[in-house]
């Protein structure tokens, strides 16, 4: 995809962080823009923002991506304010804390529900309005590293919820190949993006709200919180790069971006982990060959 001068954005998780900065640098190119968030009050900052940065257009939907009929009806908002989707960035995400074993229940819920159920909501409603228009179009995903690197003992609900973005994204892949290649598609998968993600407290619904639940006052949720806000902050990378960097994958309509170059050895391990265990299974393909079948 080249051209985006009038062209229509969806972004979702809009009022902060990646998001945001997506969303500026559409502003900057002359798209129009739907924002969307749980946040509606620092939506409509942004809102302000985008605007005065010359989007011809930009609306502010306020939504829960847990909950699809929210997303149903802020498609449909989308739809009868701008007629079509030309890019859709399903970004909204929340990171949780803890060690595997004793994250409690609801959190499963909670970031699981965010971090992809609610791209698979916007997944089912908006991939059938691109393959319908039947013009150049493109999702993105932000998976984060998450989505790429070995499951941890520590932030394990996020590692996994990301792992399931990531089959997500190349499924609308494999989707957009044989049925409309004319959508593209990007999994974004940055490692620390200075960002407020650390706090996503403040953005749980109350659904997902057990505050009694003494998980959260042990050394265990507290510490890695801490540890958390810390790496973001310290270690994480400007988030100005998010917009020319993603303009740039779409441009050249890269699957896979890793900006995050330390990481990529991490990766090729887990790679080289993967294929010495198909050299193995290989070796004993033979020896369990008669196992596999069935007796006459």
């Amino acid at each position: 995809m080249k051209e985006f001068a009038g062209k229509v954005a969806g972004i979702t998780g809009a009022a902060n962080g990646i998001g945001e900065a997506f969303a500026l640098e559409a502003a900057r190119r002359g798209m129009n823009l739907a924002l969307i968030d749980i946040e509606g009050d620092r939506l409509q900052e942004v809102k302000k923002e985008c605007e005065a940065l010359g989007a011809p257009k930009v609306v502010a939907i306020t939504v829960d991506v847990s909950e699809y009929e929210q997303v149903r009806l802020s498609v449909e908002r989308i739809m009868a304010e701008f007629e079509r989707i030309d890019v859709f960035y399903s970004n909204a995400g929340v990171a949780g804390a803890g060690t595997l074993g004793n994250i409690p229940a609801q959190d499963w819920d909670w970031i699981t529900s965010v971090n992809f159920l609610g791209m698979a909501y916007y997944v089912t409603e908006v991939l059938p309005i691109m393959k319908k228009q039947g013009t150049d179009a493109y999702f993105l995903f932000t998976v984060s590293i998450g989505g790429l690197q070995p499951g941890m003992r520590i932030q394990s609900a996020y590692t996994a919820s990301k792992h399931a973005a990531m089959s997500l994204a190349e499924s609308v892949k494999d989707y957009a190949v044989n049925y409309a290649p004319y959508i593209g598609v990007t999994a974004f998968c940055p490692e620390y993006v200075n960002t407020t993600i650390w706090d996503s407290e403040k953005r749980r619904p109350e659904k997902f709200q057990k505050p009694y639940d003494p998980f959260y006052a042990t050394d265990d949720y507290q510490a890695y919180r801490t540890n958390f806000e810390g790496r973001i902050k310290n270690q994480g990378y400007n988030a100005r790069f998010v917009g020319p960097r993603l303009f740039r994958a779409m441009e050249d309509e890269q699957l896979y971006v890793h900006p995050h170059v330390h990481t990529h050895q991490m990766l090729r391990d887990r790679f080289a982990r993967i294929e010495a265990d198909l050299r193995k299974d290989e070796e004993l393909d033979a020896e369990f060959k008669a196992l596999e079948g069935y007796d006459d």
